[in-house]
C-alpha cells in the first residue's frame, strides 16, 4: 500500500484532488490531502493594478443590513498570500506523513509564485513528486525544474499506476500521461484515453482520507466532506460541491474547461466533450453527504449542467424524490429553450440559483473574442424564461475591463443590460483576467496590457448604473459623472442603489 500526499491550493471544492484520492483508496492505497491555503474573499478599496485572480462585484451584495454598501471583492492569492511560516508548515506536515508520492494540483495563474511551494515539496527526499492540473499540463517544463514528473490530462489512472509502481518496485516512468526529463530532454509518455466507465467523484471509503488544512499560520484537521467552517466567508459555508459529469461542450477563449478535450484531440484520441456520471452514483454521494454534513445547498460545479434530455429528466426526478436540497446549476440556454420541461423539472427538484453567462452584450465580441455564439435574442428569451420561476435566483455574468471591446460594442452591452429581467436577479461584473494557457491570454499578449485607465473603470460603473436606472435616469447620470473618481462613483452608486431596489421590476 503506497502512501500518497496530495496538495491543493485555495480550492473550496477540491474536485480534482478528490477524484485522485478516491481512485487511490479504491485501488488499495493510503491518501492524505493537504489543503494549503483555503479560499478567501476580501473587500477591496479599489481595483488592483495587476490582479492575479478575479475581482468582482455582485450588484445585490452589501456589508450592511440597514442600507446597501458597494462591495468590490478580491480573492485568494491577491488578498491572502501564503506566508513564509505556512511554507514551512507544509514541509512539517509532509515530514510527518512521510509519503511515497507527493502530488500537487496547479493552476497556470500560480506560475510566478509556486516555486517556493515546489521546493518545499522536496523535503521528503525519497518521495516521488508529481504535478498535475491545467498549469502543469500546459507548461510541464516549468514544473520539472523542481519535481520528478508532470501528469498531463486526466490523472486518475496515472496516479494509481504511479502508486502501484511503488508497491511493485517497477519503473514509475512506464506510467501513462507522464512527462519527465531524461538528460535534460523532455520525454512524453503515451497519453491514454480515460476509462469513461469509472466514476471517482465519490467513494464510500472517503472517511479513510485524512484532510489537513494550512491557513492562518497553523495546521488543523478538516472534515472529509470539506464543510470549510474555518473560512469566515458565508458563501463557502454549508455548501457541498460536486459535478454530474466531466468536460464542457463550450470552448470559451477565457476558460480552461474545454481545453483538456483539445489536448486529447491533438493526440488523435476520440473523447466525448461531455461525459455524465451514472445517476445512482450521484444520488448515493448526495445522500451520504447531506446526511453527514447538514448542507444547506448543493453546488454543481459543471461549467454547463448538460446531458442527454432523458438523462436530465431522470436525474431531476431522482433528485426531487431522494435529495430535494436547494441546488445551484448553470443550465445551457439552447438546451433549455429547446426543452423547457427540463427547467420546470429542475426547479421542482430544488434548483434555486443559476447563472446566465453573457460576458459581453455585443454579439460580435462574444463570437470573435470569447468563442460564444448565443445571440442576444436567445439570451433575453432564456433570461425571461428563468425569471418566470419565482423561486429561482439569477446571476447575469458580464466581463469588464476588456481592452478588445470598442465603444460600439460597449454601447451594445449597455443596451442588453437595460433589457434584462431584474426580478430575483443580480448583475455580477467580473474583471477580465485571462489565465496563462488560454486563448484569451495569448490574444491579449499581442495587444496592449489590459487597460486600467479611468475609461475602463468608467465602463464598469456605467454597466452597474445601467442595471438600476431607466433610460432617462441613466443618460442624465452619464452626463453628470464625467470625470468622477472611483470614490465619487462609489458614493453615487450607493445612493442610486438604495433608491432602486434590485428585487423590483425596472
Amino acid at each position: 500500500m503506497a502512501k500518497v500526499a496530495l496538495i491543493c491550493l485555495y480550492d473550496n471544492a477540491a474536485l480534482g484532488i478528490r477524484n485522485l484520492s478516491n481512485a487511490l483508496i479504491e485501488n488499495g492505497h493510503s491518501v492524505s490531502v493537504i489543503h494549503f491555503k483555503l479560499p478567501i474573499q476580501k473587500k477591496l478599496d479599489d481595483f488592483l493594478r495587476y490582479p492575479m485572480l478575479y475581482e468582482n462585484v455582485h450588484s445585490n451584495q452589501s456589508d450592511r443590513l440597514d442600507r446597501y454598501e458597494f462591495v468590490l471583492s478580491g480573492y485568494n492569492i491577491d488578498v491572502n498570500m501564503w506566508t513564509h511560516n505556512e511554507i514551512h508548515l507544509l514541509g512539517d506536515v509532509l515530514t510527518r506523513l512521510m509519503p511515497d508520492i507527493v502530488g500537487i494540483s496547479t493552476r497556470s495563474v500560480y506560475g510566478d509564485y509556486i516555486d517556493t511551494i515546489l521546493k518545499q515539496i522536496k523535503v521528503v527526499g525519497k518521495a516521488l513528486t508529481i504535478a498535475g492540473g491545467f498549469g502543469a499540463s500546459f507548461d510541464p517544463d516549468y514544473y520539472l525544474r523542481y519535481l520528478d514528473y508532470v501528469c498531463i490530462g486526466e490523472g486518475e489512472s496515472t496516479i494509481v499506476q504511479l502508486a502501484d509502481s511503488v508497491d511493485n518496485g517497477t519503473d514509475p516512468r512506464l506510467s501513462d500521461n507522464l512527462v519527465y526529463k531524461d538528460n535534460g530532454k523532455l520525454i512524453y509518455n503515451k497519453l491514454s484515453k480515460p476509462d469513461e466507465s469509472l466514476d471517482y467523484f465519490f467513494s464510500p471509503k472517503f472517511d479513510s482520507v485524512e484532510h489537513i488544512g494550512i491557513e492562518h499560520n497553523t495546521t488543523f484537521q478538516m472534515d472529509p466532506l470539506l464543510t470549510m467552517a474555518i473560512v469566515k466567508v458565508p458563501f463557502y459555508q454549508n455548501l457541498y460541491y460536486t459535478m454530474i459529469g466531466k468536460g464542457c461542450i463550450g470552448n470559451c477563449s477565457f476558460c480552461a474547461a474545454g481545453k483538456f478535450h483539445n489536448l486529447y484531440r491533438m493526440n488523435n484520441i476520440i473523447l466525448s466533450k461531455r461525459r455524465v456520471r451514472p445517476i445512482p452514483s450521484i444520488i448515493q454521494e448526495l445522500k451520504i453527504a447531506t446526511a453527514r454534513g447538514n448542507f444547506k445547498k448543493i453546488f454543481f460545479m459543471d461549467s454547463f449542467f448538460v446531458g442527454p434530455k432523458k438523462y436530465l429528466i431522470d436525474f431531476f426526478n431522482a433528485y426531487e424524490r431522494e435529495i430535494h436540497v436547494p441546488f445551484f446549476a448553470q443550465l445551457h440556454p439552447r438546451q433549455v429553450m429547446s426543452n423547457p420541461e427540463i427547467l420546470s423539472l429542475a426547479c421542482r427538484a430544488g434548483l434555486s440559483h443559476t447563472v446566465v453567462g453573457i460576458q459581453s452584450g455585443s454579439e460580435s465580441v462574444r463570437k470573435a473574442i470569447f468563442n460564444r455564439n448565443e445571440p442576444n435574442s436567445v439570451i433575453l428569451e432564456f433570461s425571461k424564461l428563468l425569471s418566470s420561476f419565482p423561486s429561482l435566483s439569477i446571476d447575469y455574468h458580464l466581463l469588464t475591463h476588456n481592452p478588445l471591446e470598442d465603444d460600439t460594442a460597449f454601447e451594445e452591452t449597455l443596451s442588453l443590460i437595460a433589457m434584462l429581467p431584474k426580478k430575483n436577479a443580480q448583475l455580477v461584473l467580473n474583471r477580465l483576467r485571462p489565465f496563462p494557457g488560454t486563448e484569451m491570454y495569448e490574444l491579449l499578449k499581442s495587444a496592449a496590457r489590459p487597460n486600467i485607465s479611468v475609461n475602463q473603470h468608467q465602463r464598469f460603473w456605467l454597466s452597474l448604473f445601467r442595471y438600476f436606472l431607466d433610460d432617462k435616469g441613466f443618460e442624465t447620470l452619464r452626463k453628470r459623472c464625467v470625470g468622477f473618481n472611483f470614490g465619487q462613483m462609489k458614493e453615487l452608486f450607493e445612493y442610486i442603489r438604495n433608491r432602486n431596489r434590485p428585487d423590483k421590476e425596472s
